[in-house]
């Protein structure tokens, strides 16, 4: 049975919260931007005060009721993850005194799946500084692989291009192969003078995963221009993206043939190369498979979703195209 009522959708990511208030047959009746609420980075209390600040903001405080209320949350990796947040997201509401029926809460990842793709089976891979790969089936099957987090390598992300390339300019210095180009290029970059200082710079307490992501587009620029090293670190990059590709088919989309693959994420959106190199590898699996661009941010497949929860179905929200706020910029 359908709800009349409005529904929430909250997008909280590293930096930034964006709330939307949605009512069927009126449109957005509010929008609001908080602060970050990635437990992961910001910790509960930042979390819950800057969704808190965005629901005020969009008004949700004057309605006070709501069929349902849908959260795509950056850092939610684990059924742990999901308990937390959703007993943050309960505290929350709570204190400003809003009745929801439902609440959802997923990875910010799959929203944006869910809000580009909708009731269409697909895969979203994600290459940016770090990675992850999810995928829906269209019909309410949700699956992800990746996305743990540098310290479990990310595979085929910008950081794992960079620290693979560290690893083999220090193989190049020991002598274990020959990268001289590579490990010359990247004491160039940083403007360190040998090996000694590129140590230093490594276990450096100030050199964060971005540092090192921020080496994979010399990583790429050599790979283009045919440096064996680098090449080997694209196609091994390429072939750890694609063994989370077929595991995630199998989980979920198998003996799916027609799906769409969408790409999101700096390596894709920066590097043609890295892009192309992808795409390959893909479509002489996939044959069949679609490749389309994400349009919208995740708060999108988190009104799709409390949307469906209501009773909407397929329901077209063709004003969020003249919303520049939940268009998804490049990344």
């Amino acid at each position: 049975m359908k709800s009349t009522m409005p529904i929430l959708a909250v997008d909280g990511g590293g930096t930034k919260s964006l709330a939307v208030v949605y009512q069927v047959e009126k449109g957005i009746l509010g929008m609001g931007l908080g602060g970050g609420s990635n437990i992961q980075i910001t910790g509960i209390d930042d979390a819950m005060y800057s969704i808190e600040d965005a629901l005020k903001k969009a008004g949700a405080t004057k309605i006070k009721k709501f069929s349902c209320a849908a959260f795509a949350i950056a850092g939610v990796d684990t059924e742990k993850d999901e308990f937390v947040v959703t007993q943050m997201v309960r505290g929350v509401l709570k204190k400003l005194d809003l009745e929801v029926k439902k609440i959802i809460i997923k990875n910010d990842a799959v929203m944006t799946l869910l809000g580009t793709l909708q009731d269409e089976p697909g895969i979203l891979v994600l290459a940016g500084t770090g990675s992850i790969v999810v995928a829906s089936d269209g019909k309410g099957n949700l699956g992800r692989v990746g996305g743990w987090g540098h310290r479990l390598k990310d595979e085929g992300s910008a950081f794992y291009l960079g620290k693979e390339a560290l690893v083999a300019a220090f193989h190049s210095y020991d002598g274990r192969k020959n990268a001289e180009i590579l490990l010359k290029s990247i004491l160039t970059i940083l403007n360190l003078k040998d090996i000694s200082e590129l140590k230093e710079w490594i276990y450096n307490s100030s050199t964060t995963a971005s540092d090192i992501a921020a080496l994979a587009p010399l990583v790429l620029e050599l790979a283009a221009k045919g440096d064996e090293t680098c090449s080997d670190i694209v196609n091994r990059a390429i072939e750890e993206l694609m063994l989370s590709v077929n595991t995630v088919y199998r989980k979920i989309l198998a003996p799916i043939e027609k799906f769409t693959l969408v790409l999101q994420g700096g390596l894709f959106q920066h590097s043609l190369f890295y892009r192309q190199s992808f795409i390959k590898q893909f479509k002489s699996i996939y044959t069949d498979a679609e490749i389309k661009e994400p349009k919208y941010q995740p708060v999108v497949g988190a009104m799709y979703l409390a949307l469906k929860s209501s009773g909407y179905n397929n329901y077209k929200m063709e004003e969020l195209k003249n919303h520049p706020l939940l268009l998804l910029k490049n990344v």
